[in-house]
């Protein structure tokens, strides 16, 4: 049987909204070559960020206690021999 590494990772005050730009590739983190990026997806985000995680992650910045906890990320390793639909699926 195959198994694929994961990991759970959190970000403390003020990290939030400059890890959200690097891992979606914008802003300063934007790469103009070598563009591996196949999806990026917010989820669970109230109305009034919806369609601006960005705005989120400013506010978690700004609003959380400082020993607090902004964001939690889960990264899988996926295998290679998948396709890019089938790895979103």
């Amino acid at each position: 049987m195959d198994s694929y590494p994961l990991s759970v990772k959190v970000g403390g005050k003020g990290k939030a909204l400059a890890h959200a730009s690097y891992i979606a590739r914008e802003d300063k983190y934007a790469r103009r070559r070598d563009d591996d990026l196949v999806h990026v997806e917010s989820g669970n985000m109230p109305n009034w960020a919806a369609h601006k995680p960005a705005v989120l992650w400013a506010a978690a910045d700004t609003h959380e206690c400082a020993n607090g906890c902004t964001y939690r990320e889960i990264e899988i390793a996926l295998p290679r021999e998948l396709d890019d639909t089938q790895r979103l699926a």
